[in-house]
């Protein structure tokens, strides 16, 4: 097993010098340079939109050269030692084939992760020089894990379903979440809440809304008001300041921004029990309008996740496993094909990673062909899909990403990975280098 690894390593270690010597570097030094120019002249007028442009503009960076190197690099590699009898000086070592298809693998792979540390790096670092407005910190939320509806006699009832409406003539309707596992001893925390609106009188583009928050069920609730952070709530229709609860705006599922589209609220170190748990309730004041709200996704506790350079190298991490399919896709296909069918095979699976969810609506339209049908589940099959973890998405929005993630992803895309490398070492047993 000793020998596997260091010949496994010897073939990523020549690997990596071949590519420097290919001056490959050349393409990521003018990658780097139209990033750095981007960032430097990027104009926000806020901070979240200073986040958003950033993480667009360094992600977009790494997902192009990481997407070419993955396809490019090992092509050119395979091709040119089948073309040059490389078995011939290699394998007589002896080299077993898996460390040579593991090797090659390998090497493209810390290439590209020495690519993706470099643009993360500079970029991070540009952005922090240049922006007009300091990067926000990164947050990990706190889901609720119960959920229950009050009426207007404050009687509760437990709810099944992932979405509930508030509405009637009647004031007084509430939704009310139960929290736990909270932590205990890092201060204030910060509450976030968002709902769906639609108001019966378009004038109500707001809603007026009380949020209270108690420890356990015994103690007595809290009214709680929007922090001066809030991005809205603060401020009713009419410019004036609410003086009690506050003033909710309509924010569906696609808003999901941390910094922007998520009311705060200072919920105090004394409303959470020394078990962690927390009880918050939303209740409607308004009947000229009614108000959605989901489980997961409209109350959530905001914690601290990290600086911006360390969750854009947890996405970097995230890339990294999803080219990981790619560079294997390209080494399977370059075992027994030119260059140029290669490169088309690897651009076939980076496009088909990328739109899986139009495949899989396509497959259920009922007005595709059987056959065609048939062919398009198949490829669901040896496809993952690219946007399993919306990593991108994640960052713009202000939200960490975690490493429990990043394990996910690497198990997730590895699982491809493994499988098309088994392919490779069997189709080059049946041929000569």
């Amino acid at each position: 097993m000793t020998h596997w690894w260091r010949a496994t390593w010897a073939m990523a270690s020549l690997s990596i010098c071949e590519i420097g010597r290919q001056k490959t570097w050349i393409v990521l030094l003018a990658v780097i340079a139209v990033m750095l120019v981007a960032l430097a002249s990027l104009q926000a007028v806020d901070a979240s939109a200073q986040l958003k442009l950033s993480v667009v503009t360094i992600s977009g960076s790494i997902n192009f050269i990481s997407t070419l190197f993955a396809i490019l690099l090992v092509a050119a590699t395979i091709t040119r030692d089948r073309e040059q009898l490389v078995s011939l000086t290699l394998f007589p070592k002896p080299l077993p084939m898996s460390a040579y298809v593991c090797g090659r693998w390998l090497g493209v792979q810390i290439a590209i992760a020495i690519g993706v540390l470099i643009l993360n790096t500079l970029g991070t670092l540009v952005v922090h020089l240049t922006a007009d407005h300091a990067i926000p910190e990164m947050r990990t939320v706190h889901k609720p894990v119960d959920w229950q509806r009050v009426d207007i006699f404050g009687e509760t009832s437990p709810l099944d379903t992932k979405r509930v409406t508030l509405t009637g003539t009647k004031k007084g309707g509430a939704i009310r979440w139960d929290l736990a596992k909270l932590p205990t001893n890092q201060g204030d925390l910060v509450l976030l809440l968002k709902g769906r609106l639609r108001a019966i009188d378009p004038a109500h583009y707001q809603s007026h809304i009380a949020v209270s928050a108690r420890p356990s069920e015994s103690a007595q609730q809290t009214l709680l008001v929007c922090s001066d952070e809030s991005p809205y709530g603060s401020f009713r229709p009419d410019g004036k300041p609410v003086e009690s609860g506050a003033t909710m705006k309509d924010k569906g599922d696609n808003h999901v921004d941390l910094n922007q589209d998520y009311m705060r609220f200072r919920l105090a170190q004394e409303l959470i029990s020394p078990e962690g748990t927390c009880i918050i309730t939303v209740t409607r004041n308004d009947i000229n309008s009614s108000l959605s709200f989901k489980k997961f996704d409209s109350c959530l506790i905001a914690l601290s996740g990290g600086g911006f350079f360390t969750n854009m190298q947890r996405g970097g991490c995230v890339v990294l496993a999803q080219v990981g399919y790619l560079t294997a896709i390209a080494l399977l296909c370059a075992c027994f094909s030119n260059i140029g069918v290669t490169l088309l095979a690897g651009l076939t699976a980076f496009f088909g990673a990328l739109t899986l969810s139009y495949i899989q609506d396509m497959t259920g339209s009922g007005k595709l062909p059987n056959f065609l049908v048939r062919f398009l589940e198949l490829m669901q099959f040896i496809i993952p899909d690219f946007n399993r973890y919306g990593v991108e998405g994640t960052l713009a929005g202000g939200q960490a990403v975690g490493w429990p993630i990043v394990m996910d992803a690497w198990f997730y895309y590895g699982t491809f990975s493994l499988s098309f490398l088994l392919i490779a070492w069997f189709v080059m047993l049946r041929r000569e280098l």
